[in-house]
């Protein structure tokens, strides 16, 4: 009945329309749920810094994997003892890397600090299996003192 109402190049247009349309709104759901990673990993680094410049280095571990914690803690410890006390950040750039297991973020940050200014990245993981995103890594990289110049 339908083949008679309509013409074969006119059912094919229809159904070529039908699977656009189909995989704009796949894409488009897609892209909801990646924004909405970006804004966890976001809140999770914003957390972890706060912890860090409020000294709470024990609550900045708690953002690393269990059985990495002391690890990271004795790096953050470390790290201030070098740097001095985080006075400002300033984010430059955040980039997503979709992989098989999940979604990785990396936060490009700038610290300025009591001592030595520093250029940052730190890395989350929001896995596909997991509730929340994580960090993964942190990585300093210190400014030349002025001295050095």
């Amino acid at each position: 009945m339908i083949n008679q109402i309509l013409s074969k190049r006119t059912i094919r247009t229809l159904l070529n329309y039908s699977l656009l349309l189909l995989l704009a709104m796949i894409l488009w759901g897609c892209s909801n749920g990646a924004e909405e990673s970006d804004q966890e990993a976001r809140q999770i680094v914003n957390e972890y810094l706060r912890a860090i410049k409020d000294e709470q280095f024990k609550t900045a571990a708690s953002y690393y994997p269990e059985e990495a914690r002391q690890q990271w803690y004795d790096f953050l410890v470390k790290a201030q003892q070098d740097k001095g006390l985080l006075k400002e950040i300033e984010t430059e750039n955040v980039e997503a890397n979709t992989v098989y297991s999940g979604k990785f973020f990396l936060i490009f940050i700038h610290t300025y600090n009591e001592k030595r200014n520093a250029r940052e990245i730190i890395t989350v993981l929001k896995k596909i299996t997991d509730e929340k995103p994580y960090i993964v890594s942190h990585k300093i990289k210190l400014d030349r003192l002025q001295e050095d110049l």
